[in-house]
């Protein structure tokens, strides 16, 4: 107890005085204050929540559904403090980079007799052109029950396809990779850091991310009846820890089949490191107890662009912009007598180009420990690493 108290009192000597609160990990999850799991009205002026009586105000039902939006990138990045609005940080994010939107089979059966011309007259026309694809966490066994936090449900909007340069490429080639020009069709998923886990425990147990699709005026997901929706559903399994993922499972909403196939190689993983500037600063505050204790430098990540294969390259590549982000390989600093030395190690890395942003912003955090036996969870100075990982579906 002794050694403990005196541990406490010399770290505290060097750190800043500031506290955090952090989140439990729930197993099986509870419900955090502010997460609602089963909302029933949404606050005014904000969206009207889905029906649950299986009514059609829209009166779209009938109508054949014209476009599929084709994920193929899912990417987590598990910083636990920067807000939902941070612009750099994403929590999840969804990506149709390959093959961006394309027209159903069944809206191509429709237009097959028509030129270019009037194919483009009969999309820009259809009652359904102004609907927008849409993801939330939502119950498995209900996609219109979405988690809500603070009474505002937990949804994002990909861009409209309204676009005459999106639509011509539709109408003639049947597939469209881009909204305009360049703008690729991905969405941000943004979760506070003080509720992520919770969110997690909810998706590792009895919720999915669901992409959906809306009649463009409010959030009821679209479909031909009682609970068949256009679209699919991605169940997302993550390791023990909650810290990134391991698979996903996808689903068609409307024939209940599996979808493609998912994969998260442990190469598609990377550990989130400070910038070099910042944990160098915060090294140099506690250097005394560092050389006491005979404890190294935190890690850092050195940019090498062969930290990932050409596949993994691209997605990081469609996921995060490269003038905020490096990708490379964890460095360690290893004792030589009085001195440190970095030792390059084998495993991937992501880090901000600049000490602005940082994935760990809280000023009690002394050291992110790359090795975990080192850390503890929800410690507020050794700091388990958070995770970047993504998947790709074929």
């Amino acid at each position: 107890m002794g050694k403990n108290l005196l541990f406490v009192f010399i770290l505290s000597c060097f750190l800043i005085d500031c506290t955090i609160n952090s989140p439990p990990l729930p197993r099986p999850p509870q419900t955090p204050y502010g997460v609602t799991l089963n909302p029933s009205t949404a606050p005014p002026g904000g969206p009207q929540l889905p029906s649950l009586t299986g009514e059609d105000p829209s009166g779209t039902r009938t109508q054949v559904f014209p476009y599929q939006i084709n994920v193929d990138t899912i990417s987590y990045m598990g910083c636990p403090e920067p807000s939902a609005t941070d612009p750099i940080f994403t929590s999840f994010k969804l990506g149709a980079y390959s093959k961006g939107v394309q027209l159903t089979d069944e809206f191509k059966n429709e237009i097959k007799q028509y030129d270019n011309s009037q194919k483009r007259t009969v999309l820009r026309d259809s009652p359904l052109i102004n609907s927008r694809g849409q993801v939330t966490v939502s119950h498995r066994g209900d996609i219109r029950i979405p988690v809500s936090i603070k009474n505002q449900p937990l949804i994002s909007y990909f861009p409209s396809i309204n676009d005459p340069i999106t639509l011509t490429d539709l109408a003639e080639k049947g597939v469209s990779q881009s909204i305009g020009i360049n703008n690729s069709f991905e969405v941000i998923l943004p979760i506070p850091g003080s509720i992520l886990h919770n969110i997690l425990s909810y998706l590792a147990s009895s919720h999915h991310i669901a992409l959906t699709y809306n009649n463009g005026s409010n959030p009821q997901p679209l479909g031909p009846g009682l609970n068949q929706y256009h679209g699919r559903s991605y169940q997302i399994s993550f390791d023990r820890n909650l810290r990134y993922m391991e698979d996903i499972d996808e689903y068609d909403l409307l024939t209940r089949k599996q979808g493609k196939r998912w994969n998260c190689a442990d190469n598609h993983r990377l550990v989130i490191l400070r910038h070099a500037q910042i944990s160098e600063e915060f090294y140099l505050r506690a250097k005394n107890w560092h050389d006491y204790y005979k404890i190294s430098r935190e890690a850092v990540c050195i940019e090498d662009r062969n930290a990932l294969a050409r596949v993994g390259r691209k997605a990081i590549e469609d996921l995060l912009p490269e003038n905020l982000f490096a990708v490379g390989f964890v460095h360690t600093w290893e004792r030589q007598g009085e001195s440190q030395v970095l030792e390059k190690t084998d495993t991937p890395c992501l880090t901000t180009q600049t000490a602005h942003w940082s994935c760990y912003s809280n000023s009690s955090t002394s050291r992110v420990e790359f090795d975990e036996r080192d850390c503890k969870i929800n410690d507020e100075w050794f700091k388990c690493p958070s995770y970047f990982s993504f998947c790709t579906g074929g």
